[in-house]
C-alpha cells in the first residue's frame, strides 16, 4: 500500500534520528568538558541521553508527503528540541539532580536543533530516493475519467517521491493522445494489453465503478498478472456529501456523518453538563428574573408571566417550551416570527428578548430532559415544515436535542429568518455541531453566549 511506503520512510527517519542524536550527545560531551574520558561521566549521562531520546520519540510526527520543505522541517525540529529538553528538565527537577554540566546542556541545545533540522530536511527524500529506485519503483497506470485524474493530479505527483511513476492512462472519455500531461494508452478494454506492453506494476482505478462486474474484471486481470491494484474511493462525489466509513462486527459500512452523541458516555457527559448549568439557574437566577419580569409586565402588559408553545424536539417530537411572555396578551400569532420593532412586543419585552432573558425558563425544559443547554434552536412545527421545504437536509438537526443556545446563535445566526440563506447558515452550523460535538465545544458555546448577553448581536430581537 502507498501509505506503508511513506510510513516506513518516516520510521527509518526516526531510527536515524535516535542514532544521530546519541552519537552527537556522546561526541559533544567530552568536547564540552575539556576532553575527559567517557568513563568519567558515569551512568547518569546515559539516563540524560535516554530522556532526550524519549522526548524526540514522543514529539515525532510523520508527514503524509515526502518533500524538501524548510518551514515544515523547522517546525518539526523546534517541537522535538523543545520536548527533548522538557523531558530532560522534568527528570532533573523530579530527581533533584544537579550533576549535569550546565555548559554541556546549553551548548548541546543549538546543536540538537541544527542536527534535527538537517535530518528533517534532507533525510526523508534521500531515503526515499535510495529505497524506491530500481526494482522497488512502481510503474503506475491510471484508469478512469479524465475529471477524476485531474482531481487526483496533486496526489499522483506527490507519490513520485516514494517511487510511483505514472506511465499513462486508460480512459474512455479521452479525446486526445495526452490528458493532464499523461499519455493516453487506450480505453478501459485495453487493460490487459497495456499492463503487459508497458510493464505496469500498479494499476490505480481513479473512481469507484457503478457496476460490480467492471471492478471484478479489473481486479481479476491485475491478480492474474501479479499487478498491485488500488481503487480511489470517490463516494463523496457520488453521494454529493461527505461520508464516514466504519467497521462493526467485521462488517464495513458507509455513513453520511460522524455522530459523537451516539456514544452513551458522551450523552452522559452532556447530560451532566446540562444539570450542572441548569440547577444553579433554576435555584438562584429564575426567582429573581421572574420577579423582575412580573413587575414590568404588571406596568406595561398585565397577564401571565410565562408563555408556553409547542416546539419540535428530538426526532421532531413536539414538546411545550417555556418562556417569559414578551408579547401583549391575545395580540400575537404563534406562527408569525418576531420582527424588528414588532408592535406585538411590549417595551420591556424588547429588552428581555435582546438580552435573552425571556429564554431563561427553558432551563426547566433542560432539567426535564426535553432540551439541552447547547443544541439547535427548537422551532415551531409550522416553521419546521417551511424550512424543510427550503433546505433538503434541514431535519438532520433533529437527531440531537434542541438547545437554549447553539453554535448558530453564537456565530450571529439568530433572530428572524428573512431569506433562505438565513436558514442555510443556521442548519450548516447545527449539522457541524452534531458532527463535531465535544464537551470543550459545549463549554466554548456557553461562554460565548454569556458574553453575548452583555453585548448582544444586532440580530437579537
Amino acid at each position: 500500500m502507498v501509505s506503508y511506503r511513506t510510513r516506513g520512510i518516516y520510521s527509518l527517519c526516526l531510527f536515524a534520528q535516535i542514532i544521530g542524536v546519541s552519537i552527537l550527545f556522546w561526541l559533544w560531551l567530552p568536547v564540552s568538558q575539556g576532553g575527559l574520558h567517557f568513563t568519567q561521566f558515569g551512568s547518569r549521562y546515559a539516563i540524560y541521553n535516554a530522556m532526550i531520546l524519549l522526548g524526540l520519540v514522543v514529539a515525532f510526527k510523520p508527514s503524509n508527503v515526502i518533500r524538501n520543505d524548510i518551514w515544515n522541517a523547522s517546525r518539526h525540529a523546534i517541537r522535538q528540541t523543545f520536548l527533548a529538553f522538557a523531558f530532560l528538565g522534568v527528570f532533573l527537577i523530579g530527581s533533584k539532580d544537579a550533576m549535569i554540566s550546565r555548559l554541556f546542556l546549553f551548548t548541546f541545545l543549538p546543536l540538537l536543533f541544527a542536527l534535527l533540522l538537517l535530518l528533517h530536511y534532507y533525510l526523508p527524500t534521500s531515503l526515499a530516493r535510495i529505497t524506491f529506485s530500481g526494482a522497488h519503483e512502481e510503474r503506475v497506470l491510471l484508469i478512469g475519467s479524465t475529471k477524476n485524474i485531474a482531481f487526483l493530479q496533486n496526489w499522483i505527483e506527490s507519490k513520485e517521491s516514494v517511487g510511483y511513476v505514472t506511465i499513462g492512462i486508460l480512459s474512455d472519455d479521452a479525446r486526445t493522445s495526452e490528458v493532464e500531461g499523461y499519455k493516453v494508452l487506450g480505453g478501459f478494454d485495453d487493460i490487459e494489453r497495456t499492463v503487459r506492453e508497458w510493464s505496469i506494476t500498479q494499476v490505480v482505478l481513479v473512481e469507484f465503478p457503478l457496476f460490480s462486474n467492471v471492478l471484478s474484471n479489473c481486479a481479476s486481470i491485475c491478480e492474474k498478472l501479479g499487478v498491485r491494484f488500488l481503487v480511489f474511493c470517490d463516494f463523496e462525489s457520488k453521494f454529493h456529501h461527505s461520508i464516514t466509513m466504519f467497521e462493526d462486527e467485521g462488517l464495513r459500512f458507509i455513513s453520511l456523518r460522524q455522530e459523537p452523541l451516539e456514544d452513551p458516555f458522551n450523552r452522559f457527559c452532556k447530560r451532566a453538563l446540562d444539570i450542572i448549568v441548569a440547577m444553579p439557574v433554576i435555584l438562584f437566577v429564575l426567582p429573581f428574573t421572574t420577579l423582575v419580569v412580573w413587575f414590568f409586565q404588571k406596568l406595561q402588559s398585565p397577564g401571565p408571566v410565562f408563555h408556553s408553545q409547542p416546539r419540535a424536539g428530538l426526532q421532531n417530537r413536539p414538546f411545550q417550551i417555556l418562556k417569559y411572555r414578551t408579547m401583549n396578551v391575545g395580540n400575537f400569532s404563534q406562527a408569525k416570527q418576531a420582527t424588528t420593532n414588532d408592535p406585538r412586543i411590549y417595551p420591556a419585552g424588547r429588552w428581555f428578548r435582546k438580552l435573552s432573558i425571556d429564554e431563561l425558563p427553558q432551563f426547566w425544559n433542560v432539567l426535564r430532559g426535553e432540551m439541552s443547554v447547547v443544541g439547535p434552536r427548537p422551532h415551531l412545527l409550522e416553521h419546521n415544515e417551511q424550512f424543510a421545504r427550503a433546505l433538503h437536509n434541514y431535519h438532520v438537526r433533529a437527531q440531537i436535542k434542541p438547545g437554549i443556545t447553539g453554535l448558530a446563535q453564537v456565530k450571529g445566526f439568530r433572530g428572524e429568518t428573512r431569506t433562505q440563506e438565513d436558514v442555510v447558515q443556521r442548519v450548516k452550523a447545527d449539522i457541524f455541531y452534531l458532527e463535531n460535538w465535544s464537551l470543550s465545544l459545549d463549554t466554548w458555546i456557553i461562554f460565548q453566549t454569556y458574553f453575548q448577553v452583555f453585548a448582544p448581536p444586532k440580530s437579537a430581537k
